[in-house]
């Protein structure tokens, strides 16, 4: 919404074609998809005088995304430090939001749309939300599966909180028991 995009095709229905939603208007129309091909439209003077965000404005929303994925992965694992299981199923899901968004800052920018042009080198590289889509697939399986055993434990004990292991506390007693000793 800051008024600023990468040019992208927007294409009207009587065929015109215009370089970002945010700009339909007639100094921005790039020409008719009837009449022209992508090449000739990337390359068309409306298209070289489109504003692109600067240095400072990539920067500044790659640095966004990256503490966004550090909050969420913070948050996640002192959720999942705790006891309760219904915080534990919360903060799996947020480091998996954490991780899905460092996956697509690692992509890089958007790059060239893979049907304009010959040289692969500007294309964009599917392969990091390849990784996301498998992510998200992944970690809503986890989170099922989980969430069932939460509630098959909310079920057995009526709590939702995570008891210590008898035999833990056995050998927790057996280890403070050794130190002890001279």
């Amino acid at each position: 919404m800051s008024g600023t995009c990468s040019c992208q095709f927007v294409v009207e229905a009587d065929g015109s074609v215009f370089p970002c939603d945010f700009y339909v208007l007639d100094r921005y129309r790039m020409g008719s998809i009837v009449d022209d091909g992508f090449a000739e439209l990337t390359a068309s003077e409306p298209a070289r005088r489109f504003p692109t965000p600067t240095l400072v404005v990539v920067v500044a929303v790659t640095l966004l995304l990256v503490l966004v994925a550090g909050f969420l992965c913070a948050c996640g694992t002192y959720l999942l430090l705790g006891r309760q299981l219904s915080r534990v199923v919360i903060g799996i899901g947020l480091i998996g939001h954490g991780v899905n968004v460092v996956l697509v800052l690692s992509g890089g920018d958007g790059g060239a749309p893979a049907f304009v042009g010959d040289d692969t080198a500007g294309f964009a590289d599917p392969l990091p939300q390849a990784f996301v889509l498998t992510a998200i697939v992944i970690g809503f399986g986890v989170i099922a599966f989980l969430l069932t055993l939460a509630y098959r434990s909310w079920l057995v004990t009526a709590d939702d909180e995570v008891e210590d292991d008898v035999e833990d506390r056995r050998i927790a007693a057996q280890a403070q028991h050794r130190e002890d000793e001279p």
